[in-house]
């Protein structure tokens, strides 16, 4: 789990969604990044937009939200490839 304030949101949007090439992190293989998919969305989308968007429609306090606020938490779960090969496209998602 990662906690990402609003600064490090376009940047997360940028890795996840493959939108440049990685100068940092030789393990990406670009030609298999038509294979990444999103559980929640179906195309891409404007991480800062949505999550703003949400705070607004789900905050009820009243209160304004801290220019400092953790806006998005990040998980990865990943296991090992065997696992992986044995289940179907349905069964992984």
């Amino acid at each position: 789990m990662q906690k990402l304030k609003q600064p490090a949101i376009k940047g997360i949007q940028i890795h996840n969604q493959r939108e440049k090439e990685s100068q940092t992190n030789p393990d990406i293989d670009g030609g298999r990044s038509h294979l990444n998919y999103d559980l929640v969305n179906p195309s891409p989308i404007d991480y800062s937009e949505k999550i703003n968007k949400m705070i607004e429609e789900r905050v009820t306090t009243g209160k304004a939200i801290r220019k400092d606020a953790v806006k998005v938490a990040s998980f990865l779960v990943t296991s090992d490839s065997e696992y992986f090969h044995n289940l179907s496209e349905k069964e992984e998602k």
